[in-house]
């Protein structure tokens, strides 16, 4: 009997003390941390990166200078869209952290 009262006492102790460790951070900590985190996981992230590492060797291997500037928007639109396809999935992940 004695033995179960402990065990009690000490699974309660321990599940307060797991517990008090899970404190959200902010929803715009979590965004922060989430969109500057490595996903090696997110295949279409992967592509995205992937894509962009081809259109910078096309641009080095690239001499005429008006073809460099049409590289260049193509790099830039999609860096944009794999930095707004982070902001969607970290905003997604971090919707239920408290807002302070």
């Amino acid at each position: 009997m004695k033995q179960k009262l402990a065990f009690c006492v000490l699974l309660g102790l321990f599940s307060m003390s797991a517990m008090a460790q899970m404190v959200p951070t902010s929803r715009q900590e979590c965004t922060r941390r989430c969109v500057t985190a490595d996903f090696p996981d997110n295949p279409r992230a992967v592509r995205h990166q992937e894509k962009i590492k081809e259109i910078q060797a096309r641009k080095k291997a690239e001499a005429d200078p008006e073809k460099r500037k049409g590289i260049d928007r193509e790099e830039a639109d999609e860096v944009e869209k794999l930095a707004d396809y982070m902001d969607k999935i970290c905003t997604h992940i971090c919707k239920d952290n408290p807002e302070q």
